[in-house]
């Protein structure tokens, strides 16, 4: 449980520095422990591609795009009709300037987010913003 925990933090962390709503520089340690953790938690769960998704996201949020990008293909080869980890590849490759990468992986994580059952109208929502961005 100790272990989930620690992912979970580093993910929402991460998630809430990409996303602005999180300043790492006014909130004293937040993306460090989000490092930390990530890191603990890789070493116990390397094969989760979960936590390669949290890896990467915290890579992004720490500026490691080359991280971000070796951890997010590792979610999507072993999970390749996750949109959410799709989104998360596409973040890493237009972090790594490669918008037209981005674009469709962005592209492939709507197409499966809108055939996905139960639909989550969250992350489609998430994935067009990212795309009106491109």
């Amino acid at each position: 449980i100790a272990v989930l925990t620690m992912n979970n933090y580093a993910a929402i962390a991460a998630k809430a520095i990409l996303e602005g709503d999180l300043d790492p520089r006014v909130t004293s340690g937040a993306l460090e422990r989000a490092i930390e953790f990530s890191e603990i938690v890789g070493r116990v769960m390397a094969a989760s591609p979960e936590v390669s998704d949290t890896r990467a996201l915290v890579a992004l949020a720490a500026g490691r795009v080359d991280d971000a990008l070796r951890f997010a293909g590792e979610s999507t080869r072993v999970v390749p009709t996750s949109p959410s980890f799709r989104l998360t590849l596409a973040k890493a490759f237009l972090a790594a300037g490669n918008p037209a990468m981005a674009r469709l992986q962005a592209e492939d994580a709507l197409e499966l987010a809108a055939g996905a059952f139960p639909r989550d109208l969250a992350l489609q929502g998430r994935i067009e913003s990212f795309l009106n961005v491109l």
